[in-house]
């Protein structure tokens, strides 16, 4: 059977994006899993409920192997890698593994280190800690999307978001030139007929990049990025709006 490891093996410009979507992938599953434990860990210390801190554990355990497993794709490359603009941005995967069994190490230590007296309701703090541990997909906010295919530089950019579900209560829009070097800009939105709009300021759009925007959605028991990710992750989770070709 031919497989892109045998094209791989004869390319090397093949065999680079081979391996640099083998770390993509096991940072994506670090980040996954470290997220829970962020939030499980946020959990115990509000309660003391110790399965918070076990689950919390369990899943930067994984987030650790993850990042190891990424490290250890990554000993292609030399061990002094830049890949950021302040200067501390610099080294190898594998250099941040002392640091991520250090916080593992004090954990472990907090967690065992408390008087055992659960704050809150048990019955509710469990219900939580399931739905963390839950593997199940989120349910998309039902929202459209309202703005120009294009903008004419130096002109206001109004952008609209209309929501159907009925608990969103906020909405921000960030927004950016399409340039990475650049922080997202961030405008909270006013209440509009059905939803929320807002706009990137003429000043902004009159640079020579194209614009790229999602909106933040926010409720009492929510929140949501629009369009954000599908449920096949293979869409682009931002739009993208080009200068009009007429300017």
């Amino acid at each position: 059977m031919h497989t892109i490891r045998n094209d791989a093996a004869r390319d090397p410009d093949l065999r680079r994006l081979v391996i640099d979507v083998r770390i993509q992938t096991s940072i994506g599953r670090f980040f996954a899993a470290k997220l829970r434990s962020g939030v499980l860990w946020t959990l115990f210390t509000q309660t003391q409920q110790p399965e918070a801190a076990e689950a919390a554990l369990y899943f930067y355990r994984l987030a650790r192997t993850a990042w190891a497993q990424a490290a250890q794709t990554a000993l292609v490359y030399d061990a002094e890698v830049s890949y950021g603009p302040e200067p501390w941005l610099r080294g190898h995967w594998r250099d941040r593994l002392p640091a991520i069994d250090a916080d593992i190490a004090e954990m472990a230590r907090l967690a065992g280190d408390t008087s055992g007296r659960v704050r809150g309701d048990r019955a509710s703090i469990l219900a939580a800690i399931a739905r963390v541990n839950a593997d199940e997909a989120r349910t998309r906010v039902n929202a459209r999307l309202g703005g120009p295919a294009t903008f004419a530089p130096g002109a206001t950019v109004a952008l609209a978001i209309t929501v159907v579900d009925e608990d969103i209560t906020g909405a921000r829009l960030h927004y950016r030139h399409v340039n990475q070097a650049e922080a997202w800009q961030v405008a909270d939105a006013t209440q509009a007929d059905g939803g929320f709009a807002a706009s990137i300021p003429a000043a902004y759009a009159s640079g020579a990049f194209p614009l790229q925007y999602y909106f933040e959605l926010r409720g009492v028991q929510r929140a949501d990025l629009f369009p954000g990710l599908a449920d096949d992750l293979a869409n682009q989770p931002y739009v993208v709006i080009r200068r009009n070709q007429a300017t």
